[in-house]
């Protein structure tokens, strides 16, 4: 079994089960996240200084391009995936806060010129 969900599950219901989860409807990043930021936001309060951290990370599935939905080119139009923006929050000590948002695009086919 590969990849996180595999690893992480006790037995295949377990697997099962979070893949029925995660493949419902009303299941999006935002409403997964919106708990997570929302405890997020309360640690901030705690402190007087925080420093918001923002990087752009690219997600290869040029290998899965045929198999998932939502897939753009990356810095060319051999490499297909997603962008990753995430906003995490850090004490000036470098104690991680949490996640404070995350924004995920594509790029769309041909954009690239």
């Amino acid at each position: 079994m590969c990849g996180a969900i595999g690893v992480l599950s006790r037995c295949w219901d377990e697997t099962r089960g979070a893949y029925r989860l995660l493949g419902h409807e009303r299941v999006t990043a935002a409403s997964v996240l919106a708990p997570h930021i929302a405890c997020t936001q309360e640690r901030l309060r705690a402190h007087s200084r925080v420093l918001c951290i923002q990087d752009t990370t690219e997600l290869d599935y040029t290998s899965k391009k045929d198999r998932m939905k939502g897939l753009g080119p990356l810095n060319d139009e051999t490499r297909w995936g997603l962008y990753l923006h995430p906003t995490l929050a850090v004490t000036p000590d470098r104690v991680p806060l949490g996640l404070l948002d995350l924004h995920s695009w594509a790029r769309e086919p041909g954009s690239l010129g």
